[in-house]
């Protein structure tokens, strides 16, 4: 709705969705990255068009940080900061850690991405042949989505499980 109306309240409430999900699974923070990404991508419009998309960015940033800040000034307040630090944050990272240690990641990406990617094969196929469309890039919606497919591997990959549901 942001981008077919440009209003900063679509913005806002964009990145408000986002810290939302990011409070709610850690990886959705990704989401961020995947708009900075398009926001560079938009390097090719005109000055002003430049200064429009960065606002709008710190606007979604700003969204972002509302309900994320809240909830650790609530934690804060309730005196749970360093539960959480331990139970949530850094029980994540040893996750992450211990998954990189012990797990085989090229043989997981193999068996378990490789089984993904088979039984959806129909899904690819048709999203391949639509990136191979010379008019496919011309959309910001389009980029934007393809931008997103791709940033969304990464946290996928990063303990080396390739479970079904990560995907």
């Amino acid at each position: 709705k942001g981008e077919k109306n440009f209003r900063l309240f679509d913005d806002a409430l964009a990145g408000f969705c986002v810290g939302i999900a990011f409070l709610l699974k850690y990886q959705a923070g990704i989401q961020l990255v995947v708009f900075f990404v398009c926001l560079l991508c938009s390097f090719r419009l005109k000055k002003e068009e430049i200064s429009t998309a960065v606002v709008r960015y710190l606007v979604l940033l700003a969204g972002f940080a509302l309900p994320v800040l809240a909830t650790l000034g609530v934690l804060w307040g309730i005196g749970v900061w360093p539960d959480f630090v331990r139970w949530s944050l850094l029980g994540s990272i040893k996750y992450i850690q211990a998954g990189q240690e012990t797990i085989p990641f090229f043989s997981n990406l193999a068996f378990r991405g490789g089984a993904f990617i088979v039984s959806t094969a129909l899904i690819w196929v048709l999203a391949f042949r639509a990136v191979r469309d010379r008019d496919f890039f011309r959309s910001s919606f389009r980029l934007l989505l393809l931008i997103w497919f791709l940033m969304t591997l990464i946290p996928v990959a990063m303990g080396g499980r390739f479970y079904g549901h990560y995907f």
